[in-house]
C-alpha cells in the first residue's frame, strides 16, 4: 500500500497506524505505514506525504472505516494506492467528503 495525503495532514500517521497496531480476528498488530517520503529522489520535497506498508489480506472495509474516524484537514488529497494480490497493478482509492472512492481508469488501457 502507499498512502498520500496533504503535507498539512502529516500528523495523522500515528492516528492512521493505531488501526494497524490493535489485534483483531484477522488481523495481527504491525508497524503500519512507514514515511518515505524524506528518501525520494530528485531536488525537492515530495509537498505531499508519503507512506508505505505491505499486508497480507488486509480487511478493506475496516481500515477505510477507520480513515473514516480521523478529522483530515484535506480529505480530497488522500489517495491510497493498493496492489492486490495477483494483481497487474495498483487499485487506487481516493476520499470524498470522508468516503472512499475507487479510481476508475475504465477506458485508458494503452491499445496494441
Amino acid at each position: 500500500m502507499v498512502f498520500t495525503c496533504s503535507i498539512c495532514d502529516g500528523g495523522m500517521l500515528p492516528k492512521v497506524n493505531e488501526f494497524f497496531a490493535k489485534e483483531t480476528e484477522t488481523h495481527t498488530p504491525c508497524l503500519g505505514l512507514v514515511d518515505v517520503g524524506k528518501h525520494a529522489g530528485g531536488t525537492k520535497a515530495t509537498q505531499a506525504c508519503v507512506w508505505v506498508g505491505a499486508f497480507n489480506y488486509l480487511d478493506e472495509a475496516a481500515f477505510f472505516a477507520h480513515l473514516r474516524t480521523t478529522k483530515w484537514k484535506y480529505p480530497t488529497a488522500v489517495r491510497i494506492f493498493v496492489n492486490h494480490e495477483h494483481a497487474d497493478g495498483f487499485e487506487v482509492t481516493y476520499m470524498i467528503d470522508g468516503q472512499e472512492v475507487p479510481y476508475d481508469f475504465t477506458g485508458m488501457a494503452v491499445k496494441p
